[in-house]
C-alpha cells in the first residue's frame, strides 16, 4: 500500500507519569527546584543536568524529533501551583 498506508503514532516512553524524580505533587517526595542562590539547598544545575538527561535518553528512542514527556499522571495535580512551578523552573533554566 506504500504512503498511502503510512500512521503516525507515539507510545508512552514510560507509561504517562512524571520521569522519575521529576514529581513535584504533594504526595511525591521527589526533591522541588531550589534556585535561590544563597541558599544551601541551590539545585538547579544538577536537577536541570539530570532533566536534560533524562529527555536525551528518552529522545534516542524516537527517530522524529519530537517527543512527549508527561508531567504527571491521574490525580498529581492536588496542588497544581507546586508542579507549575517546578515545571517553570526546568522550562527557564
Amino acid at each position: 500500500l506504500g504512503s498511502s498506508a503510512d500512521l503516525f503514532t507515539s507510545i508512552m516512553y514510560s507509561f504517562y507519569g512524571s520521569p522519575s524524580g521529576f514529581c513535584f505533587d504533594v504526595g511525591c517526595n521527589d526533591e522541588p527546584i531550589i534556585d535561590n542562590v544563597h541558599s544551601t539547598e541551590y539545585n538547579v544545575d544538577r536537577r536541570v543536568k539530570d532533566f536534560l538527561s533524562y529527555v536525551n535518553d528518552h529522545a534516542s528512542h524516537f527517530v522524529t524529533d519530537n517527543i512527549l514527556i508527561p508531567m504527571g499522571g491521574d490525580f498529581q495535580y492536588q496542588d497544581a501551583h507546586i508542579n507549575y512551578k517546578n515545571m517553570d523552573k526546568l522550562i527557564r533554566y
